[in-house]
């Protein structure tokens, strides 16, 4: 079935600038580059974010665990996830469906 989405699309960089602002303990060595395993001329995608999502996610253990070590800088692999549902619960975001283009 053909379905018609609309995405909030940003290059990595600018994803990058906008986690190191809110979350500065991350440190320059941040980059969704490393945290997400990315290649040249890839993208990361997600779909669907809401209000909803965050609260749900740090509800358990391994959810606020991940929270924290971002917080603190001390671990942020595989976390663009989290990252998105609370920028998305601050309202620093929209809700949606989103893309991260990479490309050097």
């Amino acid at each position: 079935m053909m379905e018609t989405k609309t995405y909030t699309k940003m290059e990595y960089h600018e994803w990058d600038d906008l986690v190191k602002k809110y979350f500065p303990m991350v440190g320059s060595g941040y980059t969704i580059v490393a945290a997400e395993e990315l290649n040249n001329n890839s993208s990361w995608t997600c779909n669907n974010i809401t209000k909803k999502d965050f609260p749900l996610t740090v509800s358990d253990e391994a959810g606020l665990e991940l929270l924290g070590k971002l917080i603190l800088g001390d671990g942020y692999a595989l976390a663009t996830y989290i990252i998105i549902e609370f920028f998305v619960w601050m309202d620093i975001l929209p809700e949606g469906a989103y893309i991260i283009n990479v490309s050097w």
